[in-house]
């Protein structure tokens, strides 16, 4: 093999290579944009329940299990989701990649993870708390974390 065709087929091997990992990290940076959409979501669910929470803590409305549900519903349906995106992630890590939001998801998942969002526990917290006379948000979510674990 004359030395101009191994320049071309090392240059056809090399050039693959580069080809491939750069769809690799084409392909990194659009899971980060959909990462980026989780945390986004994430955050709107989290505020949605803070502030459902907070009006009925306050009584400015009713404690409805229907809410609740919904609320719980949401946020396993981002849970949900979210297991295929996390599996991603630890391919591309393990491919050698930093992965904007990874840390974030990871961490909100967790929380999802760790509470049992079934309205009936809920709602047998929060009855709970209105017949002793109220606890803090932390402490019902602590009790809830402590029912689910159990």
């Amino acid at each position: 093999m004359a030395s101009d065709e191994i320049s071309k087929v090392l240059g056809s091997i090399y050039a693959d290579s580069l080809m491939d990992r750069h769809r690799e990290a084409m392909a990194c940076r659009d899971l980060e944009s959909f990462l980026g959409v989780g945390v986004l979501l994430y955050r709107q669910l989290s505020s949605q329940h803070k502030e459902w929470f907070a009006k009925v803590e306050s009584k400015a409305i009713p404690y409805s299990a229907d809410d609740a549900q919904l609320l719980a519903d949401k946020f396993q349906e981002w849970k949900k989701a979210t297991e295929f995106w996390i599996q991603a992630i630890d391919r591309f890590e393990n491919n050698g990649y930093e992965v904007e939001y990874a840390a974030r998801i990871r961490g909100f998942y967790s929380e999802i993870a760790v509470c049992n969002l079934e309205p009936s526990r809920l709602s047998a917290a929060y009855q709970e708390a209105e017949e002793t006379g109220g606890i803090s948000e932390d402490e019902l979510f602590l009790s809830l974390q402590h029912s689910a674990n159990s």
